[in-house]
Order: C-alpha cells, then structure tokens, then sequence
C-alpha cells in the first residue's frame, strides 16, 4: 500500500464518496464528490516538440507499459513512444495523506488521538481551537509529515489511463471533485484572457465542472510551467474509496 497526497477540498470531495461503491457516487449530490486524479508524466526530451496520441497498454509480454503514437499533420505514423508504467496500477491500495495534526492523549477527539482540517468544526474543529488558546501546539501539519498509522482514507485504482490535460471531459471533471463554474482565467493571463467552456448541454453561457477543474489545476501547477496552457501528458487515475 502506498501513500497519495490531497489537498483540503479534496478531501473533503472524498469523504463525499460512498465507500465500497463502483461507478463512485456521492453521499451528499448537492457537494463535490472525487474518484478520479491526475497526476503529470515526466515525457523524456525527445518528446518536446511532437505530437502524440495515446495508443494504450502494450498487452504482448506482459510488460505493463503505456505507449504514445506520434502524430504528423494529423495521421498516426506508427511510431511509438515508450512512457513506461504508471506510478499506480490497476488494484493497488492507497493510503491518503491529507492535513492533519497529532493529539495529546489527554486530549483525543473521537477515537483516533489525531484532527483532520477537512474535517468540519463538529467533527474536533472547536475542540483543536479551544486546547491552541490553551497554549497547545495543535497546529496543522503538512500531508507530507503524515505517518501511515494516521491515515483514515483508503482507495483502490480501477483503471489508468494517459491523456492530454485538456481532453478532460465535462463528466471527468466532476469525478475529480470540481465546483462548477462559469469561466476560469489561467496562470499568469490577463481578466479579457478568461477561458469559457462548453457545458454537457452544448450551451456556452452555463458554468462548467471543466472550468472548475482547469481553476483548480492551474493554482496548484501555473507556477510550474504544468497549467492549463501547457496541456501536459497526465496519468488519469480513477479510484474506489474502500474501508480501511
């Protein structure tokens, strides 16, 4: 079993996700739900500069690698990029790792002797406030520090798959736990540079999961090159929220 990161919000999309429940459904319809992710490829230097499609998982030895098929002037050429395997595979058991902070054992909120900050303030919030004004180092610690024995969120993958970033569907979009949105600006660009996108009706003038999502990515990846506007290669990980 190996850790994955999430942040606040996604977090919260999947403690909103019935566990043990394939297709995922929400508990709650009316909030974000999460069952999918993406997580950037690496491509190696002598992919810059081409164009690819994805061509699937090269099934004959068993080697489990994903490959990509250049492209010229928009007709497969049959020449074939080796992107290796996914970090994740299919049936791997994931740990999450999310914010959280360490408890005094006189001062346990519910069972587990740890506070989650995607946890609402009923749940220990007001509690963990309460023992910081008492001089009480109940600070949030960062999910890298998490330790295993403090991981209280479980996934199974079920399918994985590369993409471009911007092929992402409408319905994707809302399995990756995006609010729905009218339009998003990317990193770096001026307000008359906003992005509009097509909702699932065909209509343009509605908000979309999609332009929640690119909102989302692009705050946590703009900075380094990886946004909207660079449309890397991604690993589209979907998962199953099962019992620990």
């Amino acid at each position: 079993m190996r850790p994955i990161l999430f942040n606040t919000p996604m977090v919260k999309a999947l403690l909103n996700t019935k566990p043990d429940t394939w297709p995922a459904e929400p508990i709650d319809p009316s909030r974000p739900y999460k069952c999918q992710t993406r997580r950037v490829i690496e491509l190696p230097p002598v992919a810059q500069g081409r164009d690819y499609r994805y061509d699937g998982v090269f099934e004959e030895g068993g080697d489990g690698c994903h490959y990509l098929e250049q492209v010229i002037n928009r007709e497969p050429t049959e020449i074939y990029l080796n992107i290796g395997k996914a970090a994740c595979q299919v049936g791997d058991r994931l740990w999450v790792r999310e914010t959280f902070t360490k408890l005094d054992k006189n001062h346990v909120i519910g069972d587990s002797g740890y506070a989650y900050k995607a946890t609402t303030a009923s749940d220990g919030e007001d509690t963990r406030q309460a023992y910081i004004k008492q001089g009480y180092p109940y600070r949030w610690k960062s999910p890298i520090c998490m330790p295993r024995k403090a991981a209280r969120l479980f996934l199974e993958v079920k399918e994985v798959r590369a993409e471009r970033l911007q092929d992402i569907t409408e319905a994707d979009a809302k399995a990756e736990g995006a609010s729905i949105c009218f339009w998003f600006r990317p990193y770096g660009k001026p307000d008359e540079e906003s992005v509009c996108f097509m909702n699932a009706a065909g209509e343009w003038e509605h908000p979309t999961y999609k332009a929640g999502f690119f909102y989302l990515w692009d705050s946590l990846n703009g900075k380094k090159g990886l946004g909207y506007e660079n449309n890397p290669w991604v690993w589209v990980y979907e998962f199953m929220r099962v019992e620990g």
